[in-house]
């Protein structure tokens, strides 16, 4: 079995690319260059894989509607904001005419490509 460092190594000789996703994941492709050695050692080193990753940088993107301007509009947040201090900065902005706020990551994360 090859350890953390030799399974990053490998990965970069091969041209797959490993990230870091929220939540403690790892994901690395492109898939069809994994072998099932590689992907036995990426599930098996996982942890130490994880401190060898660059942690992905995002952040919070609030979506909203306002009843005077119809369609949705975009706020880019600071990392870390949540969807509570989006609704109290858009509601200071907009008050009675804020309709609706959702939140989304960016960049958004993979579903395709391996996870582990």
């Amino acid at each position: 079995m090859l350890s953390a460092l030799e399974t990053f190594h490998t990965c970069r000789e091969r041209g797959i690319e490993i990230k870091r996703l929220v939540g403690g994941l790892i994901q690395a492709g492109p898939k069809e260059l994994l072998t099932d050695e590689l992907r036995a050692a990426l599930r098996a080193n996982k942890t130490e894989l994880l401190a060898l990753v660059p942690p992905r940088h995002s952040r919070p993107v609030f979506e909203y509607q306002i009843s005077d301007f119809p369609g949705r509009h975009v706020m880019l947040g600071i990392p870390g904001e949540t969807l509570e201090q989006a609704r109290l900065i858009l509601a200071d902005r907009y008050a009675e005419r804020l309709l609706e706020v959702s939140w989304y990551e960016y960049p958004p994360r993979t579903t395709h490509g391996e996870s582990h």
